[in-house]
């Protein structure tokens, strides 16, 4: 039945079949990793037929996506630089985004926090750029929490004091946990009891 209605959705194929089935794909969890090859394959498939040229950024990510969920963090590194490299020529900011933020994430994973500080700062940058204020709250925390690892507190204390800035003055109604964790922490390792304990 769930073949039958992905291959009927295509009968009237467009774009934004392509988008549904890209932004559903990225709310898989590591169980999904066969389901994750079908969506690759269709979203490949129909972005040929339709000419369209986000396809392949959409469908380059998802295999890195792919490669981080079974333990081939080469192979996911290779598909987001890809997707990076795509993104730039494109001109598309969101999405080359994105391809910093998965690299940075994977460096992570693999214990390497001073290059995942750096592909963080790159897509600070982009957020900014666009104006996107969950993106750069996001982007902030992240960096905080990296600086926190890298044992850089006043560093991180700078970006995370950045983020609070921008969370309050424009009342985001969003989950600021890992921010309120992060600062925590940040308070902690300077042993501001007080402060941390806020």
């Amino acid at each position: 039945f769930f073949l039958f209605s992905v291959h009927f959705s295509f009968a009237q194929s467009d774009t934004l079949e392509i988008i549904n089935l890209y932004d559903k794909a990225l709310d898989f969890d590591d169980s999904k990793v066969d389901s994750l090859e079908l969506y690759i394959i269709l979203i490949e498939k129909n972005s040929k037929k339709l000419d369209y040229d986000k396809g392949e950024i959409f469908s380059t990510r998802l295999k890195g996506i792919k490669a981080e969920f079974t333990g081939d963090f080469n192979t996911a590194i290779s598909c987001y630089l890809h997707c990076l490299d795509l993104s730039r020529d494109a001109k598309l900011s969101k999405y080359e985004s994105s391809a910093l933020s998965d690299l940075a994430y994977v460096n992570m994973q693999l214990k390497n926090p001073a290059k995942a500080k750096e592909y963080y700062q790159q897509s600070t940058v982009l957020s900014k750029k666009s104006g996107e204020a969950i993106s750069i709250i996001s982007n902030l925390t992240n960096l905080g929490g990296i600086c926190n690892q890298l044992g850089q507190s006043d560093s991180a204390l700078f970006y995370l004091n950045e983020a609070w800035v921008i969370a309050n003055a424009l009342k985001v109604n969003t989950d600021l946990t890992f921010l309120r964790n992060n600062t925590g922490n940040a308070w902690f390792r300077k042993k501001e009891w007080a402060k941390a304990l806020q």
